[in-house]
């Protein structure tokens, strides 16, 4: 089975706990290329315990976090949007743990072939 979504998901602990099941990597010279050939896949290592059966840790690959808005939004609007999600961060990351990558560095040096905002550029630039 091929499970997309982010992790932890409930639902999946709890599939692989019924059935005994557990993740396995994906980790070989295909997955390598692909993530090498498209910006928006990066390499991923699950913990061990992340999911009860889960033992060791497990290595994947995923789709990099981006907010993404249009061009035709203000950038007072985009300003005050990324001021908000980096304020209650702490919020953020206690309402799911995948959201503890969401750090204002990691936003800053995303490296995919996209313009950012011109409101988001002000806000990396004030802060």
């Amino acid at each position: 089975m091929v499970h997309i979504g982010v992790h932890p998901d409930p639902a999946l602990g709890q599939l692989l706990e019924l059935c005994g099941a557990t993740l396995v990597d994906m980790d070989d010279n295909d997955i390598r290329n692909m993530i090498r050939s498209h910006d928006a896949f990066s390499k991923m290592t699950m913990p061990a315990g992340m999911y009860p059966t889960q033992g060791n840790p497990v290595t994947t690959f995923g789709t990099k976090m981006m907010l993404v808005g249009s061009a035709d939004f203000d950038a007072e609007t985009a300003y005050t949007i990324l001021d908000a999600i980096y304020r209650y961060q702490r919020r953020l990351k206690s309402a799911h743990p995948a959201l503890s990558a969401l750090t204002r560095d990691a936003a800053r040096n995303y490296t995919i072939n996209l313009q950012q905002h011109p409101g988001a550029l002000q806000y990396f630039s004030d802060h």
